[in-house]
């Protein structure tokens, strides 16, 4: 899905951001997947960053179940830098390569 934003009353610049939703099928985070991306856990996992490029980020919708998220592999955390202590039903968790560091941010959880 792609949009335009402009500035108010149609003057400024004009920003085109495209949008790709997709499905993670694998514990490679891949942006070739999507930049917005939902995975449903069947067991526990643990997930890697090996195609996250510097600069390339990826949201990820996670619905764990009674599944345990292992995210050792994220250099650092944004709130606080922990990783988040319980990933709950339909959690979302961006992860962006900053300068080949991998920074997580935990959007947080709805039940």
């Amino acid at each position: 899905m792609g949009f335009n934003i402009t500035g108010l009353g149609g003057a400024g610049p004009t920003i085109n951001v495209t949008e790709i939703v997709g499905v993670m099928p694998a514990l490679d985070v891949d942006p070739a997947n999507g930049n917005i991306q939902t995975r449903t856990m069947a067991g526990n996992e643990t997930w890697t960053f090996t195609n996250l490029a510097i600069g390339q980020s990826v949201l990820v919708q996670v619905v764990p179940g009674a599944n345990t998220l292992t995210l050792t592999n994220v250099d650092e955390w944004t709130q606080g830098g922990t990783v988040p202590s319980t990933i709950e039903a339909k959690h979302g968790l961006l992860f962006t390569n900053i300068d080949g560091l991998i920074i997580g941010a935990d959007q947080g959880g709805i039940s």
